[in-house]
Parts: structure tokens; sequence; C-alpha cells
């Protein structure tokens, strides 16, 4: 699924039987509606929590009998959430309920029980029915943002109606402001269809990313805590050190030294000690990847861009917590250093 998607997103479910005939006259209204390019629907959305969604018993020959997550999409699904479609077709509009019993399957999938073949053509018997596989989709989360890929199935949705289910509404501008068009639009097309949440795609991902968001701001907030204490840390020893050599500072200068090269002295002993730092600070990211990956999404624990990206920033912060302590050395008097010693 496409998260970058411009997708209004209606849930809800119709409070008498049917669903399966009226979704699409739902679907055509919406359609004509300013703004709307495509409109899809399925039993649930990705990230939507609930353990997962549905599941069903999957059996294959020679294999046990294995319980796989499942979800119910219209034809156009895929092309309206982004999923590519890696091998065979998507469902069509003559995937009816009287039509022969089909089915789609995700890469994981057709990786576990079709290892150096494709899947395209095979039958696996779904809750009993023989279906026919007839394409696979790309793996994607279901759950969670960072669970690891799981055997997962998709039907269509017209041979398998759920009791509730999920539009998705793609538009080319802010889908948010559909809002109110679409929901007076299923009123008036359908006043037995039950809206019980409306949400966009980007609205739906930052709830899917909370624990991520969360971890990312309890241990962004500690980085700059750690980093103020470095700084005062960084701040406090070349201060110290620049008081305890004043009398040679003030010889220093007494004999023909300048104030530039003091201050250059000072700011090179800085600079060894962040030269020391900054890779250590990076063998620890290191060694701690396989933790930190736990609370990245989107980016590795080891990614370079973001390591020099960090160095640099503690570079910042060193230089600027030994500015005063060198600024201090290059106006020493040496008179009054001298009369100090």
């Amino acid at each position: 699924m496409d998260t970058q998607r411009k997708l209004l997103m209606v849930a809800g479910y119709f409070d008498s039987e049917g669903p399966a005939t009226r979704t699409n006259a739902i679907a055509a209204k919406l359609a004509e509606l300013p703004g709307v390019e495509r409109v899809a629907w399925a039993r649930r959305a990705m990230l939507s929590g609930s353990g997962g969604g549905a599941s069903v018993k999957v059996a294959m020959p020679g294999q046990p009998e294995f319980s796989f997550h499942v979800n119910q999409v219209s034809p156009n699904y895929f092309a309206a959430t982004g999923a590519r479609i890696l091998a065979g077709r998507g469902f069509g509009e003559s995937d009816g309920p009287n039509s022969t019993a089909v089915v789609m399957v995700n890469a994981t999938f057709a990786r576990r029980f079709f290892a150096g073949r494709q899947p395209i053509g095979e039958w696996v018997k779904v809750n009993g029915k023989d279906r026919q596989i007839v394409g696979m989709v790309e793996d994607g989360p279901t759950i969670h943002l960072k669970e690891p890929p799981a055997p997962y199935l998709y039907l269509p949705f017209a041979q398998m109606p759920p009791g509730e289910f999920t539009y998705f509404i793609e538009s080319g501008k802010d889908p948010g402001l559909l809002t109110d068009s679409v929901r007076n639009t299923i009123r008036s097309a359908d006043k037995s269809f039950r809206i019980w949440d409306t949400t966009t795609m980007a609205q739906h991902m930052r709830l899917a990313r909370t624990e991520e968001l969360l971890a990312s701001e309890l241990t962004g907030g500690l980085a700059v805590l750690g980093m103020l204490l470095a700084a005062a840390g960084l701040f406090g020893v070349s201060l110290f050190a620049v008081k305890k050599r004043t009398p040679e500072f003030g010889v220093r200068m007494a004999m023909g030294a300048t104030s530039t090269r003091l201050l250059a002295q000072v700011f090179g002993e800085a600079w060894r000690r962040m030269l020391i730092a900054i890779p250590l600070g990076w063998a620890l990211a290191f060694a701690a990847r396989h933790a930190l990956e736990t609370m990245l999404y989107g980016v590795a624990a080891t990614d370079p861009w973001t390591l020099i990206a960090a160095g640099a920033a503690v570079a910042l912060v060193g230089c600027c917590a030994a500015l005063y302590p060198a600024i201090s050395a290059a106006r020493i008097d040496p008179m009054s250093a001298l009369r100090h010693e």
C-alpha cells in the first residue's frame, strides 16, 4: 500500500443484507463527485489493528492446514492503494459470485509454497473451497509497520462479502476536503449504510505510526539532553584547561604568540576530543543497530548519511562549546597572567 496516496477512507456497514450488490451503486455515485479519481473498497484497511483482520483456513497438496489473514477487495483496490501486482492479474468485474472462485496471494505466500515457480494458475483450498490463484501482490504490512512478511491472501469482494468494509476514495487534491460531500453522497445513495469512521490516508498513517512517533520523540529528547550534557562537559573541561594554563598562555604571548594561535590551540584540543568521540559514537550505534532498528521505519540504523549528519551535529555543538574558552585564551593579558603566576 502506497502510504503517500491521497485517499479518503470511509469505514462502515450495511444494517441490512445484500452489501455485495449495493457497494457498486454507492461507489458509482462517489466516483461522480468533483475531484474524485478512483473509488475502491475492501473489508479492511491495512494497519488498522484488529490483529490483522479475518483469517481463513488454507490447505495445500501435501501440506498441513494453515490459517492466514485475508482481505476481501474490489477489482480496482490495488490501483487505488498503489499496491503492485507482481505477476498475473488483479480482480475484475467478471470475478463475481457465480464465476470461477479465485484468489490472489502475496509474494511471501508464493515463496513459501511455490519456491522456484510461478503460483499463477495453481489451485489452493480456502475454507474448504478450491480457488485458483490469478495474481501475486507485493508484500506489505497488515498489523504494524515493522512486522516480518507473512503469507497473506486476497479474495474478490463479490465472492465473499464481509459485514463491514472501507471505501478508498482517491483524489487529486486534499482528500479531507471531500469528507462532507462523501458523507452526504453515501447517505443519499443508501440510507442503510452506517458510517462509523472517516479518515484520510495521512491521518491513518499517523495513527499507525503512534508507537514509532512516541519512541522517536522520547529518544530524540534524550539525544538532545545527552548532547547538551556533552556540550556542558566539553565547555567545562575546555574552560578549566584554559584557566589552569593561564600563566603558560601569558608566557607564550609575552614571547610573541598571537591570539589567533592560542585560539587555534584551544580549538584543536577540543577537536581532538571530538575526533575520538564521534567514531566511538558510530561504533556504539553499529553495535546497537538491532535494537535501534526496532524503533526506526524507513531508514536503516547504519544509514551512512544519518551517521554523517549526527557526527556533523556533534561537531557543531562541540565547536560552540569550545568557542568561549578559546576566546578567553585569546584575550589573556600577558602581564596579568604573569602576575597571577
